[in-house]
Order: structure tokens, then sequence, then C-alpha cells
């Protein structure tokens, strides 16, 4: 994604100078009124792969909860097909800052694809935006540090680890439990270290059925492109790009103080 200087501010991991989220909701509004724990929806993403945050619609989030194994959940999803893409739909109408024009209109694209019963081609267009969706959302927009030490060390691990293992490091290094958590940020990676799944077809590993970007990208296997992940790959990339236009909407409230 090419950036101009303003929509730099997007990018990047938060200093002090960088809007906070005191003016935020603590959970995202499709899970206001399910009665659901945040534990058990944040599981179900990272076991599952299956985005949580802003999506799907709370009366889907429990269904999804109620419902016994990861298949029994894609079942719920492909059979409330379009209950899921209007939802997608809504929270697209409300992405309208310009430093994410570009995304919005490939999301939409992939929408429209899914919409018209092309979900081969949904997903390959949602899997390419997503990969730099999801490693934008993989690192904090705010992160505070004890000394200027550890923020050097955090970011030499990060190079070393490489941007597919930013999130799965996220969330192994910081549990829930803890008061420094962020549930939206936690809720919004969740799914992300699945979507990043190793696999190097060179190594002999097996195609996943499940959604995986390095198989979309390095295969073209029909495995991969199911209706099920097409979903999965378009609320993946709703969710993300509806957290991008709160944190437009932060950026921009910060500049208009100074």
């Amino acid at each position: 994604m090419e950036m101009s200087e303003n929509k730099s501010k997007l990018f990047g991991v938060g200093r002090k100078d960088t809007p906070g989220r005191a003016k935020s909701p603590k959970t995202p509004q499709n899970w206001w009124g399910t009665e659901i724990p945040s534990e058990r929806l944040i599981k179900i993403a990272e076991e599952d792969g299956i985005p949580v945050a802003w999506v799907p619609s709370p009366d889907l989030l429990i269904k999804l909860h109620s419902a016994s194994n990861r298949e029994e959940r894609l079942t719920v999803l492909c059979n409330k097909q379009e209950k899921v893409l209007n939802h997608c739909k809504t929270l697209l109408t409300e992405c309208t800052d310009q430093w994410i024009s570009g995304e919005r209109y490939l999301v939409d694209c992939s929408l429209s694809a899914l919409l018209d019963g092309h979900h081969e081609a949904a997903l390959a267009l949602a899997v390419s935006i997503g990969e730099p969706m999801a490693v934008w959302a993989s690192e904090p927009r705010v992160k505070a540090f004890n000394s200027e030490e550890d923020a050097e060390a955090w970011n030499k691990l990060r190079k070393k680890l490489g941007k597919y293992r930013w999130a799965k490091h996220e969330i192994e290094n910081e549990p829930l439990e803890s008061r420094r958590v962020d549930l939206i940020h936690r809720a919004l990676i969740a799914p992300i270290p699945s979507f990043f799944r190793p696999f190097r077809l060179e190594n002999g590993d097996e195609i996943p059925k499940q959604l995986s970007r390095h198989a979309v990208v390095h295969t073209a296997k029909k495995e991969q492109f199911s209706l099920e992940n097409a979903i999965l790959g378009l609320m993946l990339v709703s969710s993300i790009l509806y957290q991008m236009q709160l944190w437009c909407n932060e950026v921009r409230s910060m500049e208009m103080e100074y």
C-alpha cells in the first residue's frame, strides 16, 4: 500500500504523542448484549480462524458460541451467508476516510464478487488485500515501554520474527488476564495467526482446507478456494477495515486539537 505523509500516521507503533483508546469502547459493538464471555469469543477466533471483532452480527455470534465445533460454526456462516455479507456491507458503508479509500474499494470488490456467486474470485481478492491489512492489525497502534532499551529489544525481536508471526507473538506474550490487554485489539488479531499459518509446498506440507494466505498465494488448488474460506476472508478484511476507520477517526480527532 502506497502511503502519503498523512496516511503514514495509520502505521507504526504509537509513542507518547499518539492517540490512545480512552474514548473507545472496551469490546466490539457486536459483542454487546450477547452475554458471551470475551475469553470464549477470542478462543473461537484463535482456534477456528473465525473473525469475531465487529463481525458477524450478535445473533450469529450466539449461534457460533452454541455450536459444538468448527465444522458446525462454518455451517452456521454458510447457511446465514446473506446475513453475514449484509453485515459486512453495513460496516463498509461506515469506512469513508480518504486514507483507506484504496482498501475500501478492493474490499467492496471482494464483497461484490461473493454476492454475485463468484466465491473463488472473492477469496483471491480478499487474501490479496488481506495480507497488508492483517500485518497492519498485527502491530499495536499504541505500545508502552518501561525504557528505551525495552522498546529497542521489542523492535529487534519483531524484525527477527518476521511480519507473519507478529500477531502470534502478541497473543502468546500478553495473557488475556493481564490488565494491559486491549480486548478489541486481541479480538481483531485472534484469527490472524491462522490466516498466516506456516505452509511450504516444497517441504511437502499438505494443502490445508482451512483459510491460509500462504496456501492461496503459493498453490492453485480448489481445497483453499471454498465458499467457507471466501466468507472468512471477507469477514477478516471487513473487520480490519472497520478498525482502520476507527483509528482514522482517532488520528483526525487528535489533529483537530492542535
